[in-house]
């Protein structure tokens, strides 16, 4: 015979206060605010991983997943779409690796996605690389 299970498992204490909301998925990054950073990882035509410069920190660098705003690439996943492969190759010879500027614009709590501008330094004048993109189809 099965032994009955004594009680039901309980879900683990809640670690919020009562009447607050759990903090953002990106509290602490400031909005409309210029910051830099080096590209270190590109996941699609459209969307760049930016990671913090890592000196005097002990750990490892903070960074973040930015979505260019105002621009929509074909998607890698879950399906690749037409012109996918190319789109993402394209900012990733643009950006990888390269010191850029940023700019987080807005943030979309419902999909947990931060959008914003990455400026390159061409010449000494920051350079928006979602006009790149379009200017180069």
């Amino acid at each position: 015979a099965i032994a009955p299970i004594a009680a039901p498992i309980a879900p683990p204490p809640s670690t919020s206060t009562p009447g607050h909301q759990a903090p953002s998925f990106a509290a602490g990054i400031p909005l409309n605010q210029k910051l830099f950073g080096v590209v270190k990882a590109v996941m699609n035509g459209d969307t760049v991983v930016i990671m913090k410069d890592a000196k005097n920190l002990a750990g490892p660098p903070p960074e973040i997943r930015l979505t260019l705003a105002s621009l929509q690439a074909p998607s890698m996943y879950p399906e690749e779409q037409p012109f996918a492969f190319e789109s993402r190759e394209y900012l990733r010879k643009l950006v990888i690796g390269q010191t850029v500027q940023f700019v987080v614009e807005y943030k979309v709590e419902s999909v947990q996605r931060l959008f914003g501008s990455v400026y390159l330094n061409v010449d000494g004048v920051p350079t928006s690389v979602s006009r790149q993109i379009v200017r180069n189809g």
